[in-house]
């Protein structure tokens, strides 16, 4: 069975294009067979947004896990910010550039598998984490994402609160000097967690 966080590029493809309202603003996505969410965008990554779209988000901003690349999009076209999107899924890869080319923002895009090989600290990392996944690979990111953060840096993720926020809370507590919830909406939970 093949999994949206796989390399999944066998498959048929179902292309459709979206649409996804926020901050009372349309935006339109592309999107494909073998790809998360493919129908709508999900819960969590609005969430997400709603939350990120009320802090002070600067530099490079690592989308890690980007999908067709919802998240590193719309942050770039709100804020003065440099997107690098990173995915297991080169289908999903190959939908954040054409998406990205047809909302005019510029994103650096690379294939990751299983282990983020980038050579460079970000500002921010975010992350929707892949559930499906479990637990371990979903701790594994957290580590590896505080390796690619710049020490005044803050990784913020979104979990449902069902699928173990709190576990994962106190998980982050052990990797980061602080972690705090930003925000829990429609039985999701924000958090962020800085260096210092």
């Amino acid at each position: 069975m093949t999994h949206y966080f796989t390399d999944n590029r066998q498959l048929s493809h179902d292309r459709k294009e979206i649409t996804f309202r926020f901050l009372g603003v349309s935006y339109s996505f592309i999107t494909d067979s073998g790809v998360f969410s493919k129908d709508k965008v999900d819960t969590g990554t609005a969430v997400l947004l709603e939350a990120l779209s009320k802090e002070t988000l600067s530099g490079e901003i690592l989308d890690f896990g980007c999908g067709y690349g919802v998240i590193g999009i719309l942050l770039a076209k709100l804020s003065p910010v440099m997107i690098t999107a990173v995915d297991v899924n080169e289908r999903a890869l190959e939908l954040t550039k054409e998406n990205a080319a047809c909302h005019g923002v510029e994103i650096v895009t690379f294939l990751s598998e299983g282990h983020l090989r980038l050579n460079r600290k970000f500002s921010n990392v975010i992350l929707n984490p892949p559930i499906r996944t479990g637990k371990e690979m979903i701790y594994q990111m957290f580590d590896e994402a505080k390796q690619h953060l710049q020490e005044s840096g803050s990784f913020y993720i979104v979990m449902r609160k069902q699928h173990g926020v709190m576990s994962a809370i106190k998980k982050l507590q052990e990797i980061y000097v602080k972690v705090d919830i930003l925000c829990r909406d429609k039985g999701f939970v924000v958090v962020k967690s800085s260096m210092s």
